[in-house]
């Protein structure tokens, strides 16, 4: 057996090598992927919901603050904005945890397509 073909030989195998690793590394990626953003998205989705209600509260309280040093009303916008401010927050809340529910069960639904 000449040089040549030893080294064209020794090639093959290590691409034959190369080949079943990348099919060994895919595999544990995908199992990665599939655990990883449901534990990243729990306190994501509770950072999430509690940063839409103070922003909410905030941004009322800031208006009514405004509001109130701009036409000289005394406490009362004040008070009526930040009811409307959590009243938004509140509604913010809702509404992001429906979006969070429905998609959980349209990750549910894909799971279940892939078993």
């Amino acid at each position: 057996m000449s040089d040549e073909d030893q080294q064209s030989e020794n090639r093959h195998k290590s691409l034959e090598d190369l080949g079943t690793r990348l099919q060994a590394a895919r595999k544990a990626q995908e199992g990665k992927e599939s655990q990883g953003p449901r534990k990243a998205s729990a306190y994501g989705s509770a950072v999430r919901l509690v940063s839409e209600l103070v922003a909410g509260l905030v941004v009322g309280l800031m208006l009514g603050l405004f509001m109130d040093e701009w036409l000289g009303t005394g406490p009362w916008l004040l008070i009526v904005f930040l009811f409307l401010g959590i009243g938004a927050g509140i509604m913010n809340v809702l509404k992001a945890a429906k979006k969070m529910q429905s998609d959980l069960h349209l990750d549910a639904g894909h799971e279940s397509e892939k078993n």
